[in-house]
This record gives structure tokens, sequence and C-alpha cells, in this order.
């Protein structure tokens, strides 16, 4: 058949087509042992309701007899249903069948849809240059090499598993069929061997922390005096892309908040540099904008008397089962939801929690629950291990045995009825968990927790039942919050909102063998339409006394300002990373007095505490102090005034778990300064304490 033919037939319905092409069909998906190209194949590639199960099983009973076709018969019956040849080609274009299309199919002239790209990578790295291209026959491709053809290079695809400086070059891709050529764009590659040097890299200017403006554009630094490579990481993870000086965001977006840090390589060693924390925060009139009311569904009504969310990520699990993987993003992935629940338009008091014990997360749902009223919406999000059992969800404390039972682990359920004792009008559960049994094989009890029937309840699950939750260490949050992190801000139905996140996530992974099982669910049981974006009632009868209650949990210390020959020493704490329970200790010289130089360092907490709740790769980070009318940047370090007051960096700390504080904070801080007119540089130790009492999660948990 000519290919004007085949382009006049297109239109036609099946029942016209020769017999002679019917016969050639049926020889090429009679196959009963090809599953994915032959007339079963066919009909899963039609729309579902296309054809019953029953309807399948005729035309397979067709073909068992003496010279039946099951092809034949399914060909036949979509001619009396009127398909048409285009449409029986775009099936067989679903399933590949290129021999069926062949018989069908006008030829088509080859177009690239995707020029490969330019790259600029370091020697050693795996490099994959491709170019897309369409037309009918599938196209053939030929690629060159600085104009001259490229040896192995005949598919659509270059792969150099560890590409070399010799493998630089401009590649282009000629793509063609039989109708004619295309040729593609240049790509360049360039290779950047490791620098050969008589030294190892020394860092001279090291990345610093800051607190940057979402949105804002800034770029972070690192330079070494020596030649050499750079590669950056974040959250100890390395950032393929990310290979040159600075790394640059435009613009900085929550997500990028994290802990950042570069290696300097060559030849002769490498060096690493300081961590830099960099965080972020919103304009309230920036966030408010978010949300118009006046384009809102129709069918959102509700108003909020106040709304409450009790945010909990355990990750440093003691004990993990067999089999069970340690968890990478349960904390980050806490702080990035308190972040968003905290903006101005959720409106949502905000109580987030890490790495809680069982005892510490029956008293933080304790705490939450006595927020929580008439007229209240509260909501719950945990990530970390978890499992399902008889419908019942369990959410795992870090301190639990390696056996996994009810007894030791939090049944949701059971925070349903604590929550719904007090009235509330609306739940929501977030529950970023594996739903798998339990990995026990001894018998245990289970309590089974009614369900009040009159309560507003929407489940959010991260996956179905009997399957697991999955994070990547290269992603800054895990697959879940990935996805709800792009939805929740959205002013529609709850269930609206989930099952987009569900759709997306589901998008996502469909092609990922390693985490196809991934399936988002949703449970609802609702009369009315909630959003997450519904306002709050001003001055609503007991809205003054929760917040109340909210920022005395929240209570930090007053700053202090330490006096010393002249040096002003300001000594504040902060809530860090929107976390509840881990909180910054900030050293800021104001004044240097007579001095010409002063640096001053946390040296350490008291014994008891030190151990659990301090860590050295978090300590006395360099972060600048951005003012919000200030444009954020990088502050230089050379050229700097003998004097400086206010100093644009400070010192920063993190504690971890404040909640266990059990006595009187006492810190140590260690002054180094040089006085002027000498050139000696002093060392002088500081004691300060501070009242357990002002520290107000440590008061509630106590």
């Amino acid at each position: 058949m000519s290919n004007d033919d085949k382009q006049k037939r297109l239109n036609d319905q099946i029942r016209k087509l020769p017999y002679s092409i019917i016969q050639k069909l049926a020889q090429f998906l009679d196959d009963p042992d090809d599953n994915t190209m032959n007339w079963k194949a066919l009909i899963a590639a039609m729309p579902d309701d296309t054809y019953t199960k029953q309807q399948v099983n005729q035309f397979d009973r067709a073909g068992m007899n003496r010279g039946g076709s099951s092809t034949e018969a399914l060909l036949q019956d979509m001619g009396h249903k009127c398909k048409t040849v285009k449409q029986l080609v775009a099936y067989l274009e679903a399933i590949g069948h290129m021999e069926a299309l062949e018989l069908l199919k006008p030829d088509e002239a080859v177009e690239i849809i995707d020029h490969p790209k330019s790259q600029v990578v370091q020697e050693g790295k795996k490099v994959e240059i491709v170019c897309k291209a369409i037309g009918f026959p599938p196209p053939q491709f030929l690629w060159l090499k600085d104009g001259a053809e490229f040896r192995h290079g005949c598919d659509n695809k270059l792969v150099f598993k560890s590409v070399q400086v010799r493998d630089s070059g401009k590649y282009t891709c000629i793509v063609s069929n039989p109708l004619g050529t295309e040729k593609s764009k240049v790509a360049e590659l360039q290779v950047h061997g490791t620098p050969k040097c008589t030294h190892p890299p020394t860092i001279v200017e090291h990345p610093l922390s800051a607190v940057i403006p979402v949105g804002q554009d800034y770029a972070l630094a690192c330079r070494a005096k020596e030649t050499c490579n750079y590669q950056w990481f974040k959250d100890g993870f390395e950032l393929c892309d990310e290979r040159s000086q600075e790394i640059r965001f435009f613009p900085f977006k929550y997500q990028d908040e994290g802990n950042y840090a570069c290696r300097a390589f060559n030849t002769e060693g490498d060096a690493l540099s300081r961590i830099a924390t960099l965080q972020s925060y919103t304009d309230p009139s920036e966030a408010m904008r978010i949300r118009n009311p006046g384009q809102r569904p129709l069918e959102l009504t509700q108003i909020a008397d106040d709304k409450v969310a009790l945010v909990i990520g355990n990750r440093d699990y003691i004990n993990l089962p067999r089999g069970e993987s340690p968890l990478v993003h349960t904390c980050s992935d806490a702080r990035t939801i308190a972040s968003i629940l905290r903006q101005k338009c959720m409106g949502f008091k905000v109580i987030s929690l890490i790495n809680l014990t069982h005892s510490e997360m029956n008293k933080a749902i304790d705490i939450f629950c006595d927020l929580l009223g008439e007229n209240v919406y509260g909501l719950l999000y945990f990530a970390g291990h978890g499992f399902e059992d008889r419908g019942q969800n369990y959410i795992v404390p870090i301190d639990a045995e390696t056996d996994w039972t009810p007894d030791r682990a939090i049944c949701v359920q059971e925070i349903l009825l604590r929550m719904h004792e007090k009235r509330t009008s609306f739940h929501l559960f977030l529950l970023d968990i594996c739903r798998k049994m339990t990995n026990t094989k001894d018998a245990y009890p289970v309590t089974t927790y009614p369900f009040p029937h009159e309560a507003q309840v929407v489940y959010g699950f991260a996956t179905s039942p009997g399957h697991e939750a999955y994070e990547r260490k290269s992603d800054a949050n895990g697959v879940y919050m990935k996805h709800l992190v792009r939805s929740i801000m959205i002013d529609k139905k709850v269930e609206d909102v989930l099952s987009l996140v569900a759709a997306d996530i589901e998008a996502e992974v469909e092609d990922d063998e390693y985490v196809s099982r991934m399936r988002p669910q949703y449970y609802s049981k609702t009369a009315r339409a909630y959003s997450l974006m519904d306002p709050v009632r001003e001055n609503s009868p007991m809205s003054q006394q929760r917040s109340e209650k909210w920022l005395y949990m929240h209570k930090l210390p007053q700053k202090q300002v330490l006096e010393y020959r002249g040096i002003k020493l300001e000594i504040r704490f902060e809530h860090t990373n929107w976390l509840s329970n881990v909180i910054l200790v900030c050293l800021r010289v104001l004044d240097l007095g007579d001095a010409t130089m002063c640096d001053a360092n946390l040296a350490h907490l008291q014994k008891e505490f030190e151990e659990c709740h301090f860590h050295p790769s978090t300590t006395n980070i360099l972060r600048h102090v951005v003012p919000p009318e200030t444009v954020a940047r990088t502050w230089p370090m050379n050229n700097t005034p003998e004097r400086i007051a206010p100093v644009p960096v400070e010192r920063i700390s993190e504690i971890y778990n404040i909640q266990r504080l059990e006595k009187n904070l006492t810190l140590t801080i260690e002054l180094k300064y040089v006085m002027k007119g000498s050139q000696e540089e002093q060392t002088k130790y500081e004691i300060k304490a501070f009242n357990l009492k002002e520290f107000g999660m440590a008061h509630v948990f106590s």
C-alpha cells in the first residue's frame, strides 16, 4: 500500500480494510506468548470501558477454533463499533508494534523535539547526551564529534560511564528516515580534569550562614587559595550540578533551607569548608497575596475560631528492626510543613517537634489537645516509622523496642478520640508513614478504638495499605512532602488538595521500579467543605487564651548583654528552622570597645546536657545578620574597618531536645580579643546561667 493510500485510509472504518491486511495483522497479534504486543495488549491500550472481561474471553475462545483468530474476531468487532484505522494506529503505537504499524501508518518526516544540550562536567562523572526525535519509520541516529563520525554513536543517546578530558568536544546528531534527514544543534561537552598542583587547597573564604527573605536572589561562595575544583553538599548529600565557587539561588525558596558545605580538591588533596546554615523568612504582606478571598470556590464557607497543628518528625531511632531503613528527611519534612502552616495566610498555631520518645509523644498530644476546642481545626502531621494493623494506624516513637507492637507505639485512632473529646470541629491527619503490618511474629493485644461518627475527619496517607512510603537521599524532602508542599496552600477542599498530591506522586513514581508501590490515599468523612485556607474569626472568645498558652510554650529567655573591658556581647535565644524543641544560641559582638578584634564562641554546655543536646557540626557557625530592609548578599570579608558596631555577623549554635532540660542552662562563653596597641590575642571565659522556667517548652514538658 502506497503512502498516499495509507493517508487516505486513516479516517476509514476498520471494516473497510482489505482482508489481506487483516490477515497480516492477525499473524502479528495472535502470538499467545507475547503479552506485551499481542491482541490482548491492544485491548489494554484502549479506554478501560471498551471491552468487558467476558468479551475478552469470547475473543480468546475464537482463537481456539480450528482456523480461528482472536485478532480477526477483535478487529471485526472493532469494525462493528465503527472504530477507525486512525484509532487502530494509535493503539498499535501505544504497544509499540512497528511491524503492524508499517501496514497502516503513513510515513512521517523526522523532527527533532529535544536537541542535545551542552554540559560542563568533572572528569570521572557519568554523562548522557540525548537527542529526542519523532518520525515514521522510526528515526535512525548518527552522532558526530567535531564534525567526524563518532564510533558507536548509533542510538539517540550517548553515554559516558566515566567521562574523560579527551571526550570534550562539539557533538551533533544526524537523524534520518526514508523521508529525510535533520541535523541537531551543536552540544558542547567540556570535561574539566582534576587540576595538577604542588599544594593541597586551602580555603580562604568559607560560605557563611544567613537568614534570607523568601524570593530574594542569593549566592553562597567558597574560594580556595590554590587552583582546584569545587563540589557543594546540602545536609551531607552531594549536589550533583553545583561544582563552581558559588551556589546561586534565583530566587531563594524555603525548600532551599539547610546546611551547606563545599569541598575543594585537586591532585594533592582536598579541603572541606565550614558548614553554612541558610534559613528563610517570609514578609507577611507578601504571604497575604497568596490568598484572595474574592476568588474562593463558592463551596468554601467555613470560618474557624482557631487552627492548631501538631507536627512531629521522628528520624533518629534508637532500635531499628531488621529490614527497616534509617530515615533521612523526616525532620526536614516537619520543618517544611511547620514553616508553611505558620504563614499568616494559613493561620495555624503550630507545635513542631522532632525525635520524640513514647512519653514525649503522649505529652505532646496532651499539650496539643489542650489547645483544641469547639469550632477549632486540629491538624496532626507525623513523619517517621509507622505501621498498620486491623485498620488502625500506629506512629512509632524513637525509643520503641525492636519489636514494634501497638503498646509500644501511638494509635492514631486513639488520638482522634482525644481530639474529638475537645469538640474539635475539623480533624485532619497527614501521615507520612509506612502502612505495612508490624514486624513482630509474637502475639500481642490490640485495643480497637471506635470511630466518633459525628466527627468531621480527613486522613491523608503517603501510601496505600500494606505498602511503604519512600524518600530519596538526593531530594530535599521525602516524596510525600515534596508534592504536599506544592499544593497545601491551594484554597480548595482538603480532599481536592490531597487528590492533587496523590495524582502528582503517582505521575512521578509509576515509571520508577523502586518506589512505584507508593500510591497515596485519603479517606474523608465530612459533611461540609473544609479548606486549610479557611479564615480564622477575629477575637473569638478562647482565641486569646490559646495564643497566650502557645506563646508561653515557645517562651525563651530575654537577651542579655555581657560586658568585659568595653566589649559588649549580646547573648540571644531563638527557635530555629521552625522547630519548637530546637533553639539557637546566638552570640553577637555589639561593640568592640577598646579592642581591635573580638570573636565569641560557645565553649560548652554543662556536661550532663551536652552529649544529648549538642552537636559539633551545628556549633559556632558564622551567620550573617540580615535585617529585612537589607538585600541579602555575601558580606565582604576584606577591607573591614577596625571597629564595627553592630558587627554584621554572629555565632550561632543549635541546642536540640530542649524539652528534656531539667535544670538551669549554663553556658560557658569563650572570648578571644586583641586590645588596641597590642598584637597579642587574649582569651577570657565567661559563664552565664539561664533559669529553666524561662524555656517554655522545657517547662510544659516537665
